[in-house]
């Protein structure tokens, strides 16, 4: 790129690099650090998933993808992604700093879990900027730094707008839109 500094590009992808490294050795010895396997759980889950889908797709149902274990594996790390960020946390409600994407403050598990709205209103009156709570089911969509919509996946999710007004802590519902049920699947006669 023309008038970049392919030094300051280095530095920062190392710095990147880095960054996620640290970020991932810190959330698996969280994790992890109780069970029997400790560090090796996550990786036999993925490596004996990897084997029966390997087997089945291969010996059983051959899909005829090409250089299909390359193939499996790309999916199960994406999927292992998507469905680790659907996990969400549930560890003691406390402010933690965000990777800086959105202005906004944000609290899951807003209405699951009793301590949560305590905590993030006692995080509000200390200073925390305002932001959004929601429900499980509930997902924010921004573009930029607005927030778009609110979409749910069960019908009694919900999601707010918070911030501080004088001495108290404001609660605004926002209006959102139910995905409907899933469809239900029927086995095809054979």
């Amino acid at each position: 790129m023309p008038g970049v500094d392919k030094g300051s590009l280095a530095s920062e992808g190392r710095r990147l690099a880095q960054l996620t490294i640290h970020l991932a050795v810190r959330e698996v010895t969280a994790r992890h650090r109780f069970t029997t396997l400790g560090w090796l759980w996550p990786l036999a889950r993925q490596l004996a998933q990897f084997g029966v889908l390997l087997l089945v797709f291969t010996s059983v149902v051959d899909l005829g993808i090409d250089d299909y274990p390359a193939f499996l594996f790309t999916g199960l790390v994406a999927w292992s992604w998507f469905a680790s960020g659907l996990t969400a946390y549930h560890h003691d409600p406390k402010p933690y700093e965000g990777l800086g994407f959105l202005p906004h403050s944000n609290a899951v598990h807003y209405e699951e879990e009793s301590n949560r709205r305590p905590a993030y209103h006692a995080a509000l009156l200390n200073g925390m900027p305002g932001g959004y709570a929601a429900s499980d089911g509930a997902a924010l969509h921004f573009i930029g730094d607005d927030l778009h919509r609110v979409v749910l996946s069960r019908p009694k999710a919900r999601a707010y707008r918070v911030e501080v007004a004088g001495e108290d802590v404001v609660e605004h519902p926002l209006e959102a839109t139910y995905l409907g049920e899933r469809p239900k699947l029927e086995l095809a006669a054979a």
